[in-house]
């Protein structure tokens, strides 16, 4: 098994009832939405799917690495760490694609039952660039949760990346402001896969490019193939001995706690006492899971104090 075909089709074949599941999981989710009348469509519903799978399928495909036992076994076969990477990387995407696929030819289908032939065109535009943009998503989970030492790390380091990435979405959606009068473009960065996104642009035929925009793709776009690639020197990179153990990696509590808690204070603006104090709490138990007790460093007494004036103007 020295070759990553012979990896990838063993890991293929060992998560191939796992793939079944998933779809049936997403299938059901997706008939869910089913209206009096027998219809349903919603590009929500698929929206949502894909996110779902983004954030689910790193987990599933990176949880075995998370035991130290596991670990050894899996270093130990005659093939490098890159070419596992490789493979459960590809086998993750081709899980997402395989049911997200699935969920949107049912949803074709039903549309054509239904003779929508005026929403057919755009939301088949719609499935094609929502590929890509599910691609840099999954990436950036994939990135995350290999920062980890442990699952539950992991997913709370997902979590805490995807509060990150709406805080950057909404201070960019504050700075950026519309475009002229044409508002949608923009909103390819800041909801890329909402209703009022992608989707929308799509539906209003909207591909009117401000310079602003192009920016911002690009900055995005570059987010994308870094996750991508820190993924890749994450993997190779983490020590066995570590696993286990406090997950200590600069893409993990150290910044996502500060992040969020100082983002949720600033962007949500005027805030009640009690608001402010929820926050400040939750920063504390944060560090306690981070640390795994009160055992704080320097750092993050620092990020605590910091919040204090925060806690005294949502107090007054």
């Amino acid at each position: 098994m020295s070759s990553f075909k012979k990896y990838f089709l063993y890991h293929f074949k060992k998560t191939a009832l796992r793939q079944a599941l998933v779809c049936f999981i997403c299938i059901f989710i997706l008939i869910s939405q089913i209206g009096d009348n027998g219809e349903y469509y919603s590009p929500k519903g698929i929206t949502f799917i894909l996110g779902a799978l983004c954030f689910v399928i790193p987990v599933l495909e990176l949880a075995s690495f998370k035991n130290r036992r596991n670990l050894d076994s899996i270093f130990s076969l005659p093939v490098s760490r890159k070419k596992q990477a490789l493979a459960h990387y590809f086998n993750g995407i081709m899980q997402i694609y395989t049911a997200y696929t699935v969920c949107f030819l049912l949803s074709l289908f039903n549309l054509i039952s239904y003779k929508r032939g005026a929403i057919i065109g755009y939301f088949t535009v719609y499935y094609f660039l929502s590929l890509i943009v599910g691609v840099f998503i999954y990436s950036i989970f994939m990135f995350l949760f290999t920062q980890s030492n442990t699952v539950i790390d992991g997913i709370l380091f997902e979590i805490l990346g995807a509060f990150a990435l709406f805080f950057s979405v909404q201070a960019t959606r504050k700075i950026m402001g519309t475009v002229g009068n044409h508002p949608y473009p923009t909103y390819i960065v800041f909801d890329p896969l909402g209703s009022e996104g992608l989707y929308q642009i799509v539906k209003n035929l909207s591909f009117h490019i401000h310079w602003k925009s192009v920016v911002m793709i690009i900055f995005w776009s570059l987010v994308g193939v870094a996750a991508i690639f820190g993924y890749f020197y994450t993997f190779e990179r983490k020590k066995v001995e570590c696993i286990g153990g406090i997950s200590d990696d600069l893409f993990g509590y150290k910044l996502f706690i500060p992040v969020w808690a100082y983002s949720l204070l600033a962007l949500l603006g005027s805030l009640s006492g009690g608001m402010v104090v929820f926050i400040y709490v939750s920063m504390l138990i944060g560090y306690i899971i981070y640390r795994r007790g009160f055992n704080f460093a320097k750092s993050d007494w620092i990020c605590i104090v910091m919040t204090i004036p925060f806690l005294a103007l949502g107090c007054v």
